[in-house]
């Protein structure tokens, strides 16, 4: 009886099976690559990621104080009246200038030089027409004074928010190089 046990114990459960092995699988393919040009490609590919990620973490960073410019314009739109939230469009545009630019180039500019300077650094339509004039007339002149219909304000919000959004570092045209250097 002891012989039968051990007999059927060897196949398995089954006397049909009688005297067949048990098939052994092979390992597993392992998934690290064997030759050295892809253990180089892919730390390659792991570099250039890295780079990639450093990249755009310093883009984020760098492009910190426009996010709260933007945030600061919005909040005011929520908050203020029209009216209100145009009279502080000079002071946002000046502020966001100087958190990009070199101070002594951008703190003494107002008026038309000033204008030029937004038109120069922005690919959007210039500060230079009658709408951007009106800048000069909201940051020096009472509110009674300024001419402007809802459209106008509507328009310069917009024309704000554009410039904080996609300024230029470099003037957008070769010949106004020589305008961002004068004080």
């Amino acid at each position: 009886m002891e012989e039968v046990d051990k007999t059927f114990a060897r196949t398995f459960g089954n006397y049909n099976l009688h005297g067949i092995e048990e098939v052994h699988l092979p390992e597993s393919v392992s998934w690290m690559p064997q030759t050295i040009g892809w253990k180089l490609l892919f730390v390659l590919f792991v570099l250039g990621l890295c780079w990639l990620l450093y990249r755009q973490v310093r883009l984020w960073w760098r492009n910190r104080y426009r996010r709260e410019a933007l945030k600061q314009l919005a909040q005011l739109r929520l908050t203020e009246d029209a009216y209100t939230v145009v009279s502080r469009l000079p002071f946002l545009l000046k502020a966001t200038a100087l958190q990009r630019f070199p101070r002594e180039n951008i703190a003494s500019l107002s008026g038309e030089p000033w204008l030029e300077f937004l038109s120069n650094h922005y690919a959007g339509p210039a500060f230079n027409d009658a709408l951007g004039q009106q800048l000069n007339t909201i940051a020096y002149q009472r509110r009674e004074q300024w001419s402007l219909s809802d459209e106008q304000v509507d328009a310069l919000v917009v024309r704000t928010r554009e410039w904080i959004k996609t300024h230029q570092d470099f003037p957008t045209t070769p010949s106004s190089i020589s305008g961002v250097s004068g004080g």
